[in-house]
């Protein structure tokens, strides 16, 4: 929902000064109609913010819901997104690095009756599925995960190679935990990234 669910908030903590962006929902219906305008009113809140702040942002956070359906065609037109949103900070100063974490819309649902995806759904009703999930024995429900949630991950990978993307310090267990570290003149800074969808 462009025009109403995307959130523009930032934040400072010891002088590091972020924004926070999330619910774009690429490739929802009816979105090329409402795209334009909200590109043109996302310039002129950036132009607003930037100036109310005072100070660069030294990093996009973007918390979820970057696509509708977790396809590649949605990842791609969220890249060009993302890029003249960076552009636009960029006329005010340099370009920030983009921290993602992928929310529920941001993987391929599976289909209903695959055994993985029904035996998901039982996650939280059922303790030995909750233990055995983390372990050695829950290696096949992980890369159901992984796979569910495989056109985020390559996006990210081809988005940190192209520097847009801040590169993670570690790497967690499921598609899109990691943790970050931004280091700029003021300090550095310590991001911990869960994938909660």
């Amino acid at each position: 929902m462009i025009t109403s669910h995307l959130e523009l908030t930032h934040g400072c903590a010891r002088g590091f000064t972020w924004l926070h962006l999330s619910d774009l929902h690429v490739g929802q219906t009816s979105q090329d109609r409402l795209l334009p305008r909200f590109q043109a009113n996302l310039a002129s809140d950036l132009e607003a913010l930037v100036g109310r702040v005072g100070k660069p942002f030294d990093l996009v956070i973007f918390s979820g819901d970057l696509v509708q359906q977790g396809a590649a065609e949605e990842f791609a037109q969220f890249d060009e997104t993302i890029e003249r949103i960076l552009d636009q900070i960029g006329r005010f100063q340099s370009r920030p690095k983009v921290l993602t974490v992928p929310g529920n819309h941001d993987l391929v649902r599976p289909r209903s009756l695959d055994p993985s995806a029904i035996a998901i759904k039982q996650y939280w009703r059922d303790e030995a599925l909750q233990e055995a999930f983390w372990a050695v024995d829950g290696e096949p429900y992980r890369d159901f995960i992984a796979t569910s949630f495989a056109n985020y991950t390559e996006w990210r990978k081809s988005a940190i190679k192209r520097g847009v993307h801040l590169e993670p310090y570690r790497e967690g267990i499921l598609p899109g935990d990691a943790s970050y570290q931004l280091c700029t003149k003021d300090g550095q800074l310590g991001v911990a990234a869960l994938n909660s969808a």
